[in-house]
């Protein structure tokens, strides 16, 4: 069950989309850069979307017989996208503080990375329910856009939307993270006990 859960969750896609969120970062580096604030957004918001891809499920149906329910299967894949995750954004800002630059903005940067991992996977979830056979892009564009969507929306709201800037309201990406995990956690649930019934093996 290990290994054709390791290749659902996608790990090559996961890794390579982590690696492009760390491309501003290396770029700063080699240019002597000393403003990692954006590099580090950047890092964040799309590290943390990657766990989108896990939405894709193509050995669902053959699965389905087996005592392992959906759930426990998207924990697992999330798990594992989750450590891929972690071990390439580990490994670029090991780089940044080894090459001299201050990584101290990167623990910052979490609440919004967390966030775009939330979107993403719930994003991804429900709309491969609906039977979207590119629900893990999908889930992975809507949690790449949607964190500097309400970053640009909190300058007309900084009381209330959280930005990427340091602010009172900052914290409340984990609001917005808890909202669209517990949104995941519906999602997750097994088809025929959820309202979006229809599979795209069946007639609409």
């Amino acid at each position: 069950m290990f290994w054709p859960t390791l290749r659902v969750a996608r790990p090559g896609l996961v890794a390579v989309t982590a690696l492009l969120g760390s491309l501003p970062l290396f770029v700063t580096i080699i240019r002597n850069g000393s403003d990692l604030v954006t590099p580090l957004i950047v890092l964040g918001v799309v590290s943390g979307a990657a766990i989108g891809w896990i939405a894709d499920d193509p050995i669902a149906e053959v699965v389905a017989p087996c005592p392992v329910n959906t759930p426990r299967r998207i924990a697992f894949r999330v798990a594992l996208a989750s450590g891929t995750v972690a071990i390439i954004t580990a490994g670029a800002i090991a780089i940044a503080a080894v090459d001299g630059a201050g990584t101290a903005e990167w623990r910052d940067r979490a609440p919004e990375a967390v966030a775009a991992a939330a979107i993403a996977l719930a994003a991804g979830l429900w709309i491969g329910r609906r039977g979207d056979p590119a629900a893990g892009a999908s889930g992975v564009a809507v949690g790449t856009l949607i964190p500097p969507l309400v970053a640009a929306v909190a300058f007309r709201w900084p009381a209330t939307l959280p930005s990427f800037a340091a602010a009172p309201a900052h914290d409340r990406w984990w609001a917005i993270a808890i909202a669209a995990g517990v949104g995941a956690c519906r999602a997750s649930c097994d088809p025929a006990r959820g309202p979006l019934l229809r599979t795209p093996f069946e007639d609409p």
